[in-house]
């Protein structure tokens, strides 16, 4: 934000704006009939009434959550046209394909080269210790008030109190556990057996950093 009379501007917390992903399609016909089916499948196919996820295979493992702009065909001949779709990436940032629940291996086709894959860790996300440590492969911080995506399921018996030394957040479950209960941190919400008890949290957010947790 700017000040009349103060010189530049305060800063503030950094955001992604959404921004255009574009593609540029060919359309060849068999006949005039076949051109006007395949427009009628081209729209039903791209216009639905939910977001969904586009990749290339320049970048086959990074993905965006995107719904289309509104486009028309560019009509050369009666059975060739040329398209150019226009795809609005409303979160300002591309997600990785694969998330922790697939193998980290390239043989599962969601990874590739660049995406900090460690090759010297076992990077695991199943614990059954106390302390762990945790690997955030992402380029920069997850942090669920932003929305990003991350589930953390706990069993324990007790009080539970989860600390992240790297961060400094921590979480706490403020009723005894039993050792059939499963606690789900999913984003900013907590449950235990499916039911929201926030109220008898913290209301803490663990938020992990970029590398080493």
């Amino acid at each position: 934000s700017e000040v009349s009379g103060v010189d530049g501007a305060i800063p503030g917390t950094v955001s992604f704006s959404p921004f255009v992903f574009s593609v540029q399609c060919n359309l060849q016909a068999l006949d005039i009939s076949d051109y006007h089916l395949a427009v009628k499948e081209i729209y039903e196919f791209l216009f639905q009434r939910e977001s969904y996820y586009i990749w290339s295979n320049q970048m086959p493992g990074i993905r965006y959550e995107v719904y289309p702009k509104p486009f028309d065909f560019s009509r050369e001949t009666e059975k060739v046209a040329l398209i150019t779709l226009e795809f609005v990436v409303f979160k300002g940032y591309a997600e990785s394909r694969g998330t922790t629940l697939d193998p980290l291996t390239f043989e599962t086709n969601k990874w590739q080269i660049g995406m900090n894959i460690q090759n010297a860790e076992d990077n695991t996300y199943v614990f059954m210790e106390n302390k762990f440590r945790v690997y955030n492969a992402s380029s920069e911080m997850i942090n669920p008030l932003r929305r990003h995506d991350l589930d953390i399921a706990l069993t324990a018996v007790g009080n539970l109190r989860m600390t992240n030394l790297t961060t400094g957040d921590t979480f706490q479950y403020n009723k005894a556990l039993k050792k059939s209960d499963v606690l789900l941190i999913s984003g900013v919400y907590p449950y235990v057996n499916d039911e929201r008890c926030g109220r008898e949290t913290n209301h803490g957010i663990i938020t992990l950093a970029k590398g080493w947790n």
